[in-house]
């Protein structure tokens, strides 16, 4: 695997991509990302969609929301993110470590079609999927509200055990 900056492809400086040529696969930085998303879904018309998943302490970083801004402006209706909205992330309660809330909101600002989900119900899961998939103009952001360790007793909503 190898490290490259490819300038050409996306106009900006430093837009690293880790390219790995034997099993032709990429794993893009979100500016990389985002460009390349962009060109495929404008010339190539690719029907494959793309799914993310992320948690909601990951929301406090700039790079979701550079990522979020553009995914909307350009239309990337062959994208739907997972976001694990389980209300903790490593230092503590989202909440207390910087208060996120009103996320469908601010996703919905972000041109973003958003949906709100129990994560631990199967069948609104399957739900929200079809919704994606049916969704041609925007972006899916699927917010799911989980319980962080949900079915195991001493482990149910105790943050202690994040990260271990």
């Amino acid at each position: 695997m190898r490290i490259k900056n490819n300038r050409s492809f996306c106009g900006i400086n430093s837009c690293p991509a880790s390219i790995d040529s034997q099993n032709n696969t990429e794993i893009l930085t979100n500016r990389y990302f985002t460009s390349r998303w962009r060109k495929i879904q404008r010339t190539d018309k690719k029907s494959y969609r793309t799914y993310c998943l992320i948690g909601d302490g990951e929301t406090q970083e700039g790079q979701i929301w550079e990522a979020a801004l553009c995914a909307g402006n350009y239309k990337l209706s062959n994208l739907c993110v997972f976001l694990d909205a389980n209300k903790f992330q490593i230092d503590g309660a989202t909440k207390d470590v910087m208060d996120l809330e009103p996320l469908p909101e601010k996703f919905k600002a972000f041109k973003w079609n958003v949906l709100e989900i129990d994560g631990h119900d199967m069948d609104q899961i399957l739900s929200a999927l079809k919704k994606a998939k049916e969704e041609k103009e925007k972006p899916t952001m699927i917010i799911a509200h989980t319980i962080k360790g949900k079915g195991v007793s001493f482990m149910e909503g105790d943050n202690q055990w994040h990260g271990k």
